[in-house]
């Protein structure tokens, strides 16, 4: 999801990934308009359209 600009993580000093609490939630959003059919491409439109900033 990250290649799509959905997420943007930080990492820590081994290169792990840190996912905050927003973050899961939006993993959670996608995941669920995925299982409705939605494409991956028509989610990242619809984030981009919205302000994923508001948090969920």
């Amino acid at each position: 999801m990250n290649n799509w600009g959905l997420l943007k993580t930080k990492c820590d000093r081994n290169n792990y990934r840190i996912f905050t609490n927003n973050d899961l939630k939006w993993v959670e959003f996608i995941q669920r308009a995925k299982a409705t059919g939605m494409s991956l491409s028509k989610i990242v439109d619809t984030l981009h359209y919205g302000n994923k900033d508001v948090k969920l």
